[in-house]
């Protein structure tokens, strides 16, 4: 499964766990003894995950639909 075959580095879902309880960069960058800086790469890293998430969902999606479809 494509979801379970992305992995997310410890750090990656700390900053994804803190960005999910709305906390500002400041407060995350805080309490992780990290730079605002450095949090945006992170920040960064989890787009670029997303991304990839929500276009193999698109085609997983669309494979799908095939398949029911009978083509």
């Amino acid at each position: 499964m494509i979801l379970k075959s992305i992995e997310l580095a410890p750090r990656e879902k700390e900053v994804l766990k803190l960005l999910g309880a709305e906390l500002t960069s400041k407060e995350i960058s805080e309490q992780l003894f990290s730079s605002v800086s450095r949090l945006d790469v992170h920040r960064k890293i989890l787009l670029k995950t997303g991304e990839k998430l929500d276009r193999d969902a698109r085609l997983i999606f669309k494979d799908y639909k095939d398949l029911k479809s009978g083509i």
